[in-house]
């Protein structure tokens, strides 16, 4: 028997389906009104500009890149006009299965210990 969390994720998935459809119908629908003509010439349009779109990702891509290394060694966030790289100092992690037993002889310990709230993502699967 489904419980009710997996029955709202079946509604979900239907719902997300039925966008996918709607959208496709929507394309066909779109498509069913650009003449050959015009589509060859929206190939074109495509063509001539894909180039200059690759050239212009491949910068941003580069300049992301040094930017990024820059900012990690100035160790501060920096803002620009338009834009902000945000510096976040590395995570510290702990073995958290190790000092839970440790803490079975030292429970002292347990007083520094935090347990954070419980979050949840939502993940389209494919079951075949």
């Amino acid at each position: 028997m489904k419980t009710t969390i997996e029955t709202m994720l079946d509604q979900l998935a239907e719902l997300n389906s039925a966008i996918d459809a709607l959208s496709l119908r929507k394309q066909d629908a779109i498509d069913g009104v650009i003449t050959p003509e015009i589509k060859a010439q929206i190939d074109d349009i495509n063509l001539k500009y894909a180039p200059m779109l690759d050239g212009a990702l491949s910068q941003i891509t580069m300049l992301e890149s040094e930017i990024k290394d820059a900012v990690k060694n100035h160790g501060a966030t920096v803002t620009g006009t338009r834009a902000q790289a945000v510096y976040r100092k590395g995570a510290i992690s702990w073995d958290t299965k190790a000092l839970d037993g440790y803490a079975v002889g030292q429970p002292a310990l347990l007083a520094f210990r935090t347990v954070g709230s419980p979050s949840v993502a939502i993940r389209r699967t494919v079951k075949g």
